[in-house]
């Protein structure tokens, strides 16, 4: 995990050891070497998912809380949204970015 104060928390390392995971803090600076998936996908993975949300609202699906505020699409429209995202991206592009890491 990055160095985020959040992940380092009691809580966190409590139910990382209970899962029997052990945690590893990465320094920064570090990212591009030892996170490639950070690097290689997650952009892309995020502008899928952003672009899915921007069909959502220009479709007129969405709908405004008493308060007049926009309300968030449900759990199973985003559920949906990350799976379809993650089938696009292409199995190549894990790979290429695990390689990466080590050239």
């Amino acid at each position: 995990m990055d160095s985020f104060e959040g992940h380092k928390t009691d809580a966190i390392k409590n139910i990382a050891r209970s899962e029997n995971t052990d945690l590893a803090i990465i320094p920064g600076g570090l990212t591009s070497i030892v996170q490639p998936l950070d690097v290689c996908l997650n952009k892309p993975f995020k502008d899928k998912l952003r672009e899915k949300w921007n069909i959502w609202m220009s479709s007129g699906q969405f709908s405004y809380t008493k308060g007049g505020n926009l309300k968030k699409p449900g759990y199973d429209i985003i559920c949906k949204w990350i799976l379809e995202v993650w089938a696009e991206i292409p199995r190549e592009m894990i790979v290429k970015s695990f390689k990466k890491m080590w050239y």
